[in-house]
């Protein structure tokens, strides 16, 4: 159990290192941004459960580095991810839209694209077929 408690500790100890170091508290997203970082986001999770428990970690066990950090300790921490912010990825285009791009829709280009048309063809070919049979079973009646 104690070996527990001081790997607890160690890490709530880096993390305030980090926290000083940058003059803010990070969020999950900034912390994976960062360089030179002695643990990842679920490193850090697996060792004392989620975000939000390791900053009440980092304020008991490292008070002192807390009060460098300059936040104030009865606000909780809730990330704001911004839509234009540095870390937000860049959305790219869908595999999907990808291949699209790539297939034409020219059926005589794309095998798949011919076999599926001649399918649908033969269906439209059958069924006017069978409504003309219906039809004309429909007059001699």
């Amino acid at each position: 159990m104690g070996t527990n408690v001081r790997r607890k500790r160690a890490v709530a100890k880096q993390v305030a290192e980090i926290f000083v170091r940058e003059g803010k508290i990070l969020d999950p997203l900034e912390w994976t941004a960062l360089k030179d970082k002695p643990l990842n986001v679920a490193a850090i999770r697996m060792h004392l459960g989620s975000w939000n428990r390791m900053l009440a970690r980092v304020r008991t066990a490292e008070p002192e580095l807390w009060a460098l950090i300059g936040t104030d300790e009865g606000k909780k921490h809730t990330p704001v991810v911004k839509a234009n912010s540095v870390n937000a990825k860049k959305e790219e285009p869908s595999l999907i839209d990808k291949i699209k791009d790539k297939v034409s829709s020219d059926p005589k280009d794309d095998p798949k694209a011919a076999l599926t048309a001649a399918m649908k063809a033969a269906k439209k070919a059958k069924d006017s077929e069978e409504a003309e049979k219906k039809a004309a079973a429909d007059e001699n009646n």
